[in-house]
């Protein structure tokens, strides 16, 4: 993270509401993370072919943090039926 401030309050989020598991290493089993988020807007950044890797179910703590705190997306808040689906996603409904 390039922000101290948006480093800070994720911090502090994930210290209240628990982890996700952001990086697994070779030696470890990796978790069973269900399907990549597929939304429009997050797919464009956030895939194979975005210029971050997919995002799974297992960085909902982190995705909620930085999206609850106005961090993501970087431009502009998700629409009232964006949010919807994403929580959804998350909620693996």
């Amino acid at each position: 993270m390039s922000d101290a401030a948006q480093a800070r309050i994720l911090k502090n989020y994930l210290t209240d509401h628990g982890r996700s598991l952001l990086h697994f290493p070779a030696v470890e089993p990796r978790i069973e993370d269900g399907p990549a988020l597929s939304l429009q807007r997050c797919a464009k950044c956030h895939s194979d072919s975005g210029d971050h890797g997919p995002l799974h179910r297992v960085h909902g703590p982190s995705i909620r943090a930085l999206l609850d705190h106005g961090f993501m997306p970087p431009k502009g808040a998700l629409t009232a039926e964006e949010r919807s689906a994403l929580l959804v996603w998350l909620e693996g409904k």
